[in-house]
């Protein structure tokens, strides 16, 4: 199953010739186990860390612990009671529902005795108690040296506890010369790292280690700063699948939905099959202009892309089975749609072949025409000269004029190949980027590969600039430079060696899970540089935008919190990412956008007088989305649009 099939909202997408689950990738060995010093040892290092500057854990996990584990602290006399367990930035962990998870704390009640060791007893002769904190054992994820956690062999994370026992002393103090807010619960030894993640070791090759001080610090999360933001929804799953600047300096979105109520109740009565998608024109500041909704009776009608129009109107593609009521020649038909600045469709037409076949991104040319990008699923109707195998899917490119006629045409690659964005280049190329799973192309290297490949605007092939690792890569942004080059954006699992021909390796290996990637090539397609984008769990680019100055703005989502995104106050599940690269790929702030359960942003697009706006989706009522995501929850998204200043 590719990526967009599974992940949450996105199941919802077309069946495309599916391939197996990728492979849990094995885990390197966890770092050697290393005794707890002794009390004379720990005192000792404790003065000389306050000579030094403070070394950050490389496991987000044990700073969790320490988080949970000063929750716990409980204040003499008072009963347990159940608290809310929150990350290293104070923010609430959530469930599998989006509900903040919760413990009680571990307590008991002790005598109180006096001096001489005699339990004290009250007037009746009662002994008098109070409650205490209990030693806490915390089951500590074990991660290898590059912050990845360890599985086992059925694939669960290895775990070792360690013991915590709060220390308060009797006037509720708090102990070492922190300040106020800042609770110290306990030591523990942990790897030292640099500031990449990469572990230290000795010249025997043992892990290098210090034991520190676990300690609290409440954050206050301050939502994101915005100009306007959005949400639209019903009590089913929404999400903006496209976002673009119209030439009147107002925004086109693209909103596919299953819902027929909530802010959707007005298309209860259309007839059309879900999913469908409801078009959205935003005015500058937010205000809904127009919704023209998109759909079939026959069958879905699903828009991926939107490429904005000199006219101030815009093109939509996608995919469907009868889409926008047409006739199909398969299970699903890619289609392109002209639109004019009212939300008026001027013309649709169809392109596929007797199974699955779909767009998923498209540019505007300089001629006023568009090229569409995706996919086809075998070898007749548009697909029938181009000679492929009969059932199989090959990656697909189409150039229309402004009318809607076909000016040209490829179909190329081996099965399941897939397009799924396109720009134009200042000299009038067209680049385009997919994921590659066969070696078509060039000589795949893992389970798949992405790559840029080039046409001339008259639809000749004239480059390919293979994006491989031996484990899973998926490039789904793209955008066109001032400069006359392209910039891709995906995310990878691929962590090779030197003498492996790979892009992922050296500093460009993954660390984490799937880490976020950004690459510059030239004209010409030659590399210029990329630059990894990671935390210490899964992160991913969605689509990336060019600013007036140069710079670049990506967007996709995270669950970490260190790493690139140390610093980035994270908000509980996954969050809407946003991150800043110079011309030379030095990044240069990264920020995020969301609430304490799952949100991701699919689009970006440049801001009518500045700053930029990021569409998706959320599934949180919370802190970014607070009093406005109303039909949000878990696996049932509202769609988000969000304007952020420059």
């Amino acid at each position: 199953m590719d990526e967009k099939n599974a992940r949450g909202p996105e199941n919802n997408a077309p069946v495309k010739p599916a391939s197996a689950p990728p492979a849990k990738k094995p885990a390197p060995p966890a770092p050697k186990p290393v005794a707890p010093k002794s009390a004379q040892e720990i005192a000792a290092e404790k003065a000389a860390r306050a000579k030094k500057l403070k070394i950050i854990l490389p496991v987000a996990a044990v700073v969790l612990v320490a988080a949970v584990v000063s929750t716990l602290l409980i204040m003499r006399g008072r009963a347990p009671k159940p608290v809310v367990v929150t990350d290293t930035n104070g923010v609430p962990v959530t469930d599998g529902n989006g509900n903040p998870v919760t413990v009680v704390p571990q307590s008991e009640a002790v005598p109180v005795t006096d001096g001489n060791g005699n339990v004290v007893t009250d007037a009746d002769g009662n002994t008098v108690t109070r409650v205490v904190s209990k030693e806490v054992d915390v089951a500590v994820p074990v991660t290898d040296a590059n912050g990845a956690l360890v599985t086992d062999a059925n694939g669960k994370n290895v775990t070792e506890k360690i013991k915590v026992r709060p220390d308060l002393t009797e006037s509720g103090a708090l102990p070492g010369g922190y300040g106020d807010g800042v609770s110290v619960v306990g030591t523990t030894v942990v790897p030292i790292t640099d500031a990449v993640g990469h572990t230290g070791r000795d010249e025997q090759g043992n892990v290098l280690t210090t034991v520190i001080d676990i300690t609290s610090v409440p954050a206050i999360v301050e939502p994101a700063k915005t100009e306007w933001k959005a949400t639209q929804g019903g009590y089913d799953y929404d999400k903006y699948t496209s976002v673009v600047l119209l030439s009147d300096g107002s925004y086109a979105a693209a909103n596919v939905s299953n819902s027929k109520d909530g802010d959707h109740a007005a298309f209860k009565d259309s007839g059309f099959s879900t999913p469908y998608t409801i078009l959205t024109k935003f005015d500058n500041n937010g205000n809904i202009v127009w919704r023209t909704p998109l759909g079939s009776k026959r069958g879905n009608t699903e828009v991926a892309g939107l490429a904005a129009t000199p006219d101030g109107g815009f093109y939509a593609v996608g995919y469907g089975q009868y889409p926008l009521g047409l006739d199909s020649r398969g299970y699903y038909d890619a289609f392109v749609s002209r639109v004019d600045a009212n939300g008026k469709v001027q013309w649709t037409k169809t392109f596929g072949t007797s199974t699955v076949d779909v767009f998923e991104g498209a540019c505007v040319t300089s001629d006023g025409g568009v090229v569409a990008v995706g996919s086809v699923g075998n070898n007749d109707y548009d697909a029938k000269e181009f000679g492929l195998p009969r059932n199989q899917s090959a990656a697909c490119i189409v150039k229309y004029d402004a009318n809607g006629n076909l000016v040209w045409k490829d179909v190329f690659g081996g099965n399941q190949d897939v397009l799924y964005a396109a720009a134009e280049g200042k000299d009038g190329s067209i680049y385009t980027i997919g994921t590659f799973y066969s070696s078509a192309l060039f000589t795949n290297l893992g389970k798949s590969d992405a790559a840029v490949v080039r046409y001339s605007s008259a639809g000749k092939r004239t480059g390919v600039a293979p994006i491989c690792g031996s484990g899973i890569e998926s490039f789904r942004g793209l955008t066109a430079t001032s400069d006359g080059g392209v910039v891709a954006v995906g995310r990878s699992n691929s962590s090779d060696l030197d003498n492996i021909d790979s892009f992922f390796k050296g500093e460009l290996s993954s660390r984490g899970g799937y880490d976020a990637y950004i690459a510059k090539f030239s004209a010409d397609l030659s590399l210029q540089w990329g630059r990894a984008f990671r935390g210490q769990n899964d992160d991913r680019f969605s689509d990336v935008a060019e600013t007036a100055d140069g710079d670049l703005i990506a967007v996709g989502y995270t669950n970490s919190s260190s790493r690139d995104l140390k610093g980035v106050t994270t908000r509980g599940g996954d969050d809407m990412v946003i991150a800043s690269f110079g011309k030379s790929g030095s990044l240069k702030w990264a920020r995020a956008c969301g609430g304490t359960a799952n949100d991701c942003a699919e689009a970006i697009c440049l801001g009518a007088d500045g700053g930029y706006v990021i569409a998706g989706y959320t599934e949180s009522q919370s802190v970014d989305f607070e009093n406005m995501a109303k039909y949000a929850h878990a696996g049932k998204p509202d769609a988000a649009i969000v304007k952020f200043p420059e």
